[in-house]
């Protein structure tokens, strides 16, 4: 075998052409935005050009860049240049921008017409959003534009601000269908006129027509229970703006039916219309009786684990479970609320025995006050037509080693083909905290722990069996370990630092640890401010989301956000292995001194 002497062999390295890498955006992208996050990573020690223009490149190759593009086909030429050689890598994106129709001739876009799809309104409903419907179209910017529903005067539409993500010239508006008389609403047009700039005058109907029934319908729920506490979002039940306004439907619940329409199914909800997916439920024949649930007397069972509230009722309707927390005690509360009425003079309190759950009617449902401060989950289910809450009891600990045996259960976001944040170091999210979450659950053992992982190695592990794989286990925790990304159009100069991401308020406090052991064990590191989902009412950094693995509760369920891949210098601490153990060393911190607060109260 020949060796070179190392003079020649360390210029053989020198001369090497150097790599260039685009973690992001892959080639052939296409977008939305003008600006995209441009990441990926260099030879050490190489200079690197996008299209001519010299960009910062560390001394660890990483560069990324809040890059422009312009409408249309971008094609960049990256250029990495060490040692007297360069390498070339092309990168072609496509840009798709909102397009506004030109101002003159005036001109009506045919589909964007809206409502695209027929509007069914099954009775009167007494709310006004079951009997209202938005209007819009995009036409010419700078005209006027009005609406017209059967007999009913014609309506002026407002002309919407033009954004980056929206054009100019879309006009909308909301008309009242309560005000139109009871028997004009079949198969009735909605009928647009607009008038341009131009004074030219055009007319269009949209494709879908409005009619309606006279009664409220019945539907009853067919999508398929999911474990206990498992609330998959294809299922849930939209009731308002808020990440946390959701209500979780069980089979074979039977629910009113006010109105049908390409959105999806508006049913009445606990406390108001709620949007259902139009496959999770299925319409039965006209004229099947309205629910009407008649309540028997709640009974309260006392099983080694948890208690059971069960409910006797005469057919399943839809529900909500709700947390809260008595104001003088401040003992966790529970309140289960049924969607049809079920007031009743004969719903009496149960006794109060000493250390079980106080249970008593409150005027709209069941109201449970737990003989504890914490709640360690919690579900509802069917049983026949009872319904029973089953509420977890809070586990006997070890004031001297308060984790030992203690299931937690710790989930390394994605694996396998699911790769999450590109990595612009060369390595994608999945294979950065899996890492730091084995050497969590190693710190949890160590401390006597019965620390699980949903995944040990680079596998795929389908989103939902990884709640009920914490069912299985009657896990207390379900601690989802991820790293930070920005989707396009957003400046990654503004977003930096630790998020934890929660649902239920009972995992509250256990965020709130964790949001300070992390940032004490790994210096430096921010909490993030700058998250849509904040409640300001809760921590800097505490979100609630509307997550798989933040909505299960039949244990406390939370997701970590430790830091951004799309900030270089949390990039780089998330890459090295000090980092890597810090951040370890700050979430086994924040579990730990959960449970140590647990056994003071």
């Amino acid at each position: 075998m020949r060796f070179l002497p190392l003079t020649l062999l360390a210029f053989a390295v020198a001369s090497a052409a150097p790599v260039v890498q685009v973690a992001y955006p892959p080639s052939d992208h296409r977008l939305s935005f003008t600006r995209t996050i441009l990441e990926g990573h260099t030879s050490p020690g190489a200079s690197l050009s996008i299209d001519g223009k010299p960009v910062q490149v560390g001394p660890d190759g990483l560069f990324m860049e809040w890059w422009p593009l312009k409408p249309g086909l971008n094609t960049l030429n990256l250029v990495a240049t060490q040692g007297g050689e360069c390498t070339v890598q092309t990168l072609r994106l496509s840009v798709e921008v909102p397009r506004s129709l030109p101002m003159r001739p005036s001109a009506v876009r045919p589909d964007s017409l809206s409502p695209s799809r027929q509007v069914i309104l099954y009775g009167a409903s007494s709310d006004p959003a079951t009997q209202q419907i938005r209007v819009r179209f995009q036409a010419s910017p700078g005209g006027r534009a009005s609406v017209q529903v059967g007999s009913r005067q014609r309506l002026s539409l407002s002309e919407e601000p033009a954004s980056p993500t929206q054009a100019a010239g879309w006009y909308s508006g909301t008309v009242n269908l309560a005000t139109l008389p009871a028997g004009e609403l079949t198969d009735v047009p909605v009928q647009f006129t607009f008038t341009g700039r131009d004074g030219k005058t055009l007319k269009a109907t949209a494709p879908g027509r409005i009619s309606r029934e006279a009664a409220p319908r019945v539907a009853v729920v067919i999508a398929a229970d999911m474990g206990q506490g498992v609330n998959p979002a294809s299922t849930s039940f939209d009731t308002g703006p808020q990440a946390r306004d959701q209500l979780f439907p069980r089979q074979g619940e039977r629910v009113v039916v006010w109105r049908k329409d390409s959105q999806g199914v508006t049913v009445q909800g606990v406390a108001g219309p709620a949007l259902a997916p139009d496959a999770t439920l299925s319409l039965l024949p006209a004229g099947t009786p309205l629910p009407a649930p008649q309540v028997g007397t709640a009974q309260l069972s006392d099983t080694t684990t948890e208690w059971q509230v069960r409910w006797p009722l005469s057919e399943r309707v839809l529900f909500d479970t709700t947390e809260g927390q008595d104001p003088v005690s401040t003992r966790a509360t529970l309140n289960l609320t049924l969607a049809q009425g079920a007031g009743s003079s004969e719903l009496m309190s149960l006794p109060t025995l000493p250390d079980a759950p106080a249970v008593r009617w409150n005027g709209t449902g069941l109201s449970v006050t737990l003989p504890q401060q914490q709640l360690w989950g919690y579900w509802t289910g069917y049983e026949g037509s009872d319904l029973v809450l089953h509420i977890r009891k809070a586990p006997a600990l070890n004031p001297a080693q308060p984790l030992a045996g203690r299931i937690i259960l710790i989930d390394p976001g994605h694996g396998g083909d699911e790769f999450g944040g590109a990595g612009a170091l060369g390595t994608p999210e999945k294979n950065i905290v899996l890492p730091i979450a084995q050497r969590v659950a190693a710190l949890l053992r160590a401390q006597g722990a019965d620390a699980r992982l949903t995944r040990d190695s680079d596998q795929k592990v389908p989103l939902y069996n990884r709640p009920l794989l914490a069912e299985q286990l009657q896990a207390d925790m379900l601690i989802s370990i991820h790293a930070n990304a920005l989707p396009d159009g957003i400046d990654p100069r503004t977003h930096h630092g630790l998020e934890v991401h929660t649902y239920h308020p009972m995992t509250y406090s256990l965020a709130r640890q964790l949001l300070s052991s992390i940032p004490a064990a790994v210096p430096g590191l921010m909490i993030s401010s700058s998250g849509t989902e904040r409640d300001p009412a809760l921590s800097s950094g505490l979100m609630v989301s509307n997550l798989a693995l933040t909505r299960p509760s039949t244990q406390r369920s939370l997701l970590i956000e430790l830091a951004y891949l799309t900030d270089p210098t949390e990039l780089r601490l998330l890459m090295s292995a000090a980092g890597q153990a810090a951040f370890a060393q700050g979430v086994a911190a924040g579990i730990a001194a959960d449970y140590a607060a647990q056994v003071s109260r």
